[in-house]
């Protein structure tokens, strides 16, 4: 965890909307492999398929890419996406900050506001995913085995 952030510092951490500078940083995210393994579509994403990606999502209003920095420096991102009646959240710790239980912090901020209900798809193996969700207050709504489906139970988003 060479240069990770403490979890002490996690109650400095803020959240900004991504931009199409951040462009790289997520596409490098996106890639590396423990990203890759846990994700819905494993390939490697090719630059200019994630940088159009990246401009249809910022353009759309009803999906949201936020980046979380804890001072100045960027350690992970949530994506809020509309999709019906409820938003589906995906998040990325970064390379170098796993396992210093920022995941939870990154998706708490990205939620506190959000009032629709709130689901995430997470691989079965992801333990550190399926952590986050339930300390976001999401709980299991379905399994097919390799995927679990979490949600809120209500409207009102957890807290």
């Amino acid at each position: 965890m060479s240069g990770a952030i403490s979890r002490q510092s996690a109650a400095a951490m803020r959240l900004r909307r991504a931009t199409v500078d951040d462009a790289l940083r997520l596409f490098s995210w996106r890639n590396d492999p423990v990203t890759r393994g846990a994700s819905r579509d494993s390939r490697v994403i090719e630059w200019p398929d994630h940088l159009q990606w990246l401009k249809t999502v910022l353009a759309d209003p009803a999906k949201q890419v936020l980046i979380a920095e804890i001072g100045g420096a960027p350690i992970g991102t949530v994506r809020l996406e509309e999709r019906g009646e409820a938003t589906e959240m995906s998040w990325i710790v970064a390379p170098g900050q796993r396992r210093a239980g920022l995941g939870k912090e990154m998706v708490r901020l990205a939620t506190s506001q959000e009032r629709r209900r709130l689901q995430a798809v997470i691989r079965a193996d992801n333990l550190p995913s399926i952590a986050v969700a339930r300390a976001a207050g999401l709980v299991l709504l379905h399994s097919d085995g390799d995927w679990l489906l979490f949600g809120s139970t209500s409207r009102d988003c957890p807290k």
